[in-house]
């Protein structure tokens, strides 16, 4: 079976054939029976696979059974082949009951009254001219013309059928070639053992020569599959391809060549491959399903479906490579990776008492005598350190120079490596930061001579390229720059404390991961943090790397991701506020989602610009340049439309009878490469507003929806978020009932406007009572109004007067005393004279801002024009009048006008004013503004000082009257200014609040309606 089609992916024929994607169905994942005999693909997209349970068609996700017995729909025949011909027919060969033919959805017979007996059927084939070949265990049959043809074929046991370049159609039966000029069919030419066909080996007294399957190829080659050899015909001749060597005959079941030329060969053990001249196989000893092979088949996306006894196996290109011990890796738990100077790439294990592989050229070595595997680091010379538990090893050309406590070192757990221009770097647990000079370790000094003191766990080391070193421990980040120490963390605004991996990008940037909190990113001084919150796929970061466009790859226990620059450029200026990372896992090719935690380096970026991953299943290659996409948006399609337990016809317009609650809408996209990452979105156009987002699902369920006209749409993407924004969609009415139409909606309509009336009218006469009664009630609360407004008035008179006379003597005779009597008082008199004097001062004041907030209360508003500016700077040249050794500028913006009542809002300013220049006083320079700013379309004026500020915990007690932040011996007032500032802005129809920080000023907001 050959596939021509032009995809976006094919199998990479540089890749062994376990480094593809390999994808399994059998009964445990929804497969109906084990066994499949064939598959192929129509034109609509759909996969169809032939079992012994019957005809499946598969979307990617589900498996559905279609009928083919026509005298019962429930009677799962044996399916033996599929062809769709050009009309878009498929027709179906069972192995007992015939053929069968199914057209728009629709069973069509064709049994021995239409002219075709019940026999078993081993091949389909439709030529170029359009006739359909069928072979049968009984002989050849054309069917053209809506006629069935029987051809004399001897042996009449036919099992393939295929045609050449020049239109010779090849059959292959139980006994060797048949081939005839599809024009002459009666002219049959024979090849079997005479014209070097190779007989069967199992019995060398019978020549027989079964010939299971054959296909051509690019080049117009015919490929003949028998019972124990591979044989291409060209131009008459026969050439017998010899494949690898293994015990037994080679049963040859199945052939296929893929668009890049290799032939796939199915057999009854395992399936082979040659590509590049080279025979390579998979086997079920590598984890295929089954070693007896019934068909093999490339779909359009260029996977390769293999159809087995025991059920469907599949291998896809992928873009991940891994790196296993089928490659020739010594262990798959891998822990690190790194690159030699001679390119080779270094694979190191510490399971099973540790291992070292090296990856050259394509063949793999193994490094004997491994040392104690644990965090590695690969030196400026070029050789490779690796650590463990009370041992330093180096390898350099092969040799291995071991470090342990025999020579020194003490027993501790050394975590991470790391080397500046002087020596090796290391970390010892409960010891700190060394280094390593000749063997020995010694005090890593800081730039006052003494070591650098703090033992924190260390994770990872990190000379940077500016010659800086970074510590990543279990508190934060530690940077030491010329001897001198500071200190990051979480509060600083990194992901998290603990860091587990450092790196560098090309833009001098550093890229660093924690294993509990997430992602963080250091440029020009500013920590930017990357979590689940703002579109990471994980918050476990075991290692970093970054690709030469600038990419971030990232490995986890759930797969490895990655994040485009521009979005990290995006998100760093604060154009984006989220990030939509990818993530890789075993459906892109890697055989487990866990990538190796415990040190580093478990990730490395080779000079060629291939990044590798060490996972606890191998090593996994990723190559940025030749990274695919799938740009092929998904063929979508509405499989059901159902109505209360209904299904309702897809082709025509459809109205459904009233009262129909429950609707169901089933539809697919068909993608395979990963379809558990095919998402939808669906719209109920006349009921929906907006697109729904489905993910996978993939049936939108309404109910209970009004009467009217409907269209059911829906979208999809494929596994690289590529959308078919044209989708599918189905358009429907849903009928009203009899209450629901327009003539019993106007009738309801006049009723109820009648009654409407009604109740108009008595509510119009009850209202009118009502606003007599409201009109008796105004009026005697306003005579109470107006009596309170005069017991005010006169409680202001008594204030003003009454009890400032008392205070204005109490105030002159402390002021005659210390005049007249000073030197006749001790010290302690004189300073209970003061106190007085300053207490009736404080009262007077007291009394002076009690009246006027009673004013603010009291007085008529008339709004006009005010320029805040001009008042602003009249009162800031007032205060600097009467303390003009105050050193305070004012900043005022201009042109701030405003529609209110001119002398409230002067009692305002000052009162805001005032007191920005009471609570800078205590700054040898200060300064106060005046300005404004939009905030959500609305003008907010503003008065801002750098004084003393007030606690934000209190703001809550900051309008209110006789309400203070201070206490009067730091700052004199009487609790009154801000509460006479809060009444006149709630009289103007506005909103004031403030904003401060202790020791670090004070701003108050107002807004003026």
């Amino acid at each position: 079976m050959l596939c021509c089609s032009a995809a976006v992916y094919a199998l990479d024929p540089k890749k062994q054939i376990s480094q593809y994607g390999y994808s399994v169905w059998s009964r445990q994942r929804g497969l109906p029976a084990n066994s499949v005999n064939v598959v192929i693909q129509s034109r609509d997209g759909y996969l169809w696979f032939g079992t012994t349970a019957g005809l499946l068609r598969f979307d990617g996700v589900r498996f559905e059974a279609i009928g083919t017995d026509t005298a019962d729909s429930k009677n799962r025949e044996v399916i033996t082949a599929l062809c769709e011909t050009r009309d878009g027919s498929l027709w179906i060969g069972t192995s007992f009951a015939g053929i069968r033919h199914l057209k728009d959805g629709k069973l069509l017979p064709c049994g021995p009254r239409e002219g075709f007996p019940a026999m078993a059927i081993r091949s389909l084939f439709e030529s170029r001219t359009g006739r359909l070949w069928i072979g049968t265990s009984d002989g050849l049959f054309e069917y053209s013309d809506g006629q069935y043809l029987s051809i004399p074929i001897d042996p009449p046991y036919i099992l393939s059928i295929t045609e050449d370049s020049t239109g010779i159609i090849f059959i292959g039966t139980g006994n060797g070639v048949r081939c005839f000029d599809e024009a002459r069919p009666n002219l049959v030419h024979e090849v079997i053992n005479k014209e070097g066909l190779p007989g069967n080996l199992m019995n060398s007294d019978y020549a027989r020569q079964l010939i299971r399957i054959i296909c051509k190829d690019h080049q117009g080659n015919i490929w003949i599959g028998t019972d124990n050899e591979l044989v291409r015909w060209i131009n008459g001749k026969i050439i017998i391809e010899r494949m690898s060597a293994i015990p037994g005959p080679t049963h040859i079941t199945a052939l296929c060549e893929d668009r890049h030329g290799n032939l796939w060969v199915g057999t009854t053990q395992g399936v082979f491959r040659i590509a590049e001249g080279r025979w390579t196989n998979f086997r079920a000893s590598d984890g295929l399903l089954g070693d007896n092979i019934n068909w093999i088949f490339e779909d359009r996306e260029g996977s390769i479906w293999v159809c087995t006894l025991e059920g469907i196996c599949r291998f896809s290109d992928v873009n991940m490579t891994t790196y296993t011990t089928q490659e020739g890796l010594a262990n798959n738990y891998q822990t690190s990776v790194l690159e030699s100077s001679d390119g080779s790439m270094i694979f190191l294990s510490a399971a099973d008492g540790g291992s070292i592989s090296k990856l050259k050229n394509g063949t793999f070595t193994s490094v004997t005598h491994a040392p104690p595997i644990g965090p590695s680091f690969k030196a400026r010379d070029g050789s490779i350190w690796t650590s463990q538990s009370g041992s330093l090893c180096q390898i350099k050309n092969d040799r291995i120079i071991r470090y342990d406590t025999t020579t020194g070192l003490p027993w501790r757990w050394i975590s991470a490596i790391t080397e500046d221009s002087i020596s090796l770097i290391v970390y010892l647990d409960r010891i700190g930061i060394q280094r390593f000079i000749n063997g020995r370790l010694n005090p890593y000094l800081m730039a006052d001579g003494r070591p650098y003191s703090k033992s924190d766990f260390t994770s990872c080391l990190y000379h940077d390229l500016a010659g800086t070193l970074w510590l990543g421990t279990s508190e934060g980040l530690v940077n030491i720059q010329n001897g001198k120490s500071t200190s990051f963390n979480k509060s600083d605004g990194m992901a998290d404390s603990w860091i587990s991996v450092i790196i560098e990008d090309h833009q001098g940037s550093l890229w660093i991961g924690s294993p509990r909190g997430g992602l963080t990113h250091y440029h020009n001084g500013k920590f930017t943090a990357y979590t689940t919150r703002m579109g990471l796929f994980t918050n476990e970061i075991y290692s970093i790397l970054v690709d030469d466009a600038g990419d971030v790859w990232l490995s986890s226990p759930r797969g490895i991701g990655r994040i485009h620059r521009q979005q990290v450029e995006e998100f760093d200026a604060g154009k984006i506020n989220h990030i939509a990372s990818q993530v890789f896992t075993t459906a892109d090719g890697m055989r487990t989602d866990e990538c190796f935690a415990g040190w580093q380096p478990a990730a490395w970026k080779a000079h060629d610009g291939r990044l590798w991953f060490a996972t606890t299943k191998g090593t996994v290659m990723i190559d940025p340049k030749t990274f695919k996409r799938n740009d092929v948006p998904p063929p979508v399609y509405i499989e059901q439309f159902i109505a209360d337990l209904q299904s309702i016809r897809l082709d025509r317009h459809e109205t459904l009878p009233p009262g129909c609650e429950k609707l169901e809408f089933h539809y697919t996209a068909l993608s395979y490469l990963v379809p558990e990452r095919v998402f939808f979105k669906y719209i109920l156009e006349g009921f929906d507003r907006e697109w729904v987002d489905a993910g996978t699902r993939r049936v939108a369920y309404y109910t209970n929806l009004p009467p009217g006209h409907y269209t059911f749409r829906v979208i999809a993407c494929n596994n690289d978020g590529v959308w078919n924004e044209s989708g599918s969609g189905v358009a429907f009415e849903l009928a009203p009932h009899f209450y629901q139409t327009f003539w019993f909606l106007g009738l309801v309509i006049l009723l109820i406007a009648g009654t409407g009336y009604v109740i108009y009218w008595l509510r119009v006469l009850q209202l009118l009572k009502r606003e007599k009664e409201l009109e008796q009630r105004i009026h005697e609360r306003t005579r109470q109004l107006e009596v309170a407004n005069q017991e005010l008035e006169a409680f202001s008179y008594s204030v003003s007067h009454d009890l400032r006379a008392p205070l204005r003597s109490i105030d002159g005779f402390s002021v005659a005393l210390l005049e007249d009597y000073l030197d006749k008082l001790d010290d302690q008199g004189k300073d209970f004279l003061r106190r007085v004097r300053a207490a009736s001062q404080h009262m007077e004041h007291l009394i002076d801002d009690i009246i006027n907030l009673s004013r603010v209360m009291r007085s008529a508003m008339q709004r006009t024009e005010v320029d805040l500016s001009t008042l602003a700077q009249s009162i800031a040249n007032e205060l600097r009048s009467v303390q003009p050794e105050r050193n305070v500028t004012f900043i005022i913006a201009p042109d701030l006008t405003v529609q209110a009542d001119r002398n409230l809002m002067v009692v305002a300013l000052e009162n805001l004013l005032e007191n920005a220049w009471k609570f800078t006083s205590k700054h040898p320079a200060g300064k106060i503004e005046v300005g404004a700013l939009m905030r959500e379309g609305q003008k907010v004026f503003f008065v801002r000082d750098d004084g003393d500020g007030f606690d934000m915990a209190f703001a809550g007690k900051l309008f209110g009257a006789f309400q203070r932040m201070h206490s009067i011996a730091d700052f004199k007032g009487t609790g009154i200014g801000l509460a006479t500032v809060r009444r006149i802005i709630h009289r103007h129809g506005g909103q004031v609040w403030a904003e401060a920080e202790k020791e670090k000023g004070a701003t108050f907001y107002f807004t003026i309606h």
